[in-house]
């Protein structure tokens, strides 16, 4: 379950990424990019991408009590 939940954490934090590798406006000139909108709109955050920052640390978090549960089952076994 952990090891599912940690591939979805890994796949949203890749579509996230090339979500903000995107260009908005498409059929128009614009060519802002997307993290520069993103850039400007958490200005004031504590961390510069807070969702890839919160996904990211979701996925540590995970990997860590894997890593527990893994620990405790080799030394019952």
């Amino acid at each position: 379950m952990l090891a599912t939940f940690r591939e979805r954490c890994d796949a949203r934090l890749a579509d996230r990424q090339a979500f903000l590798a995107g260009v908005t406006s498409d059929d128009a000139d614009v060519g802002v990019s997307l993290r520069a909108i993103v850039d400007y709109l958490y200005a004031d955050f504590p961390a510069d991408y807070p969702v890839l920052s919160t996904v990211a640390q979701l996925a540590a978090t995970c990997e860590d009590c894997q890593r527990a549960v893994r620990d405790h089952l080799t030394r019952r076994a």
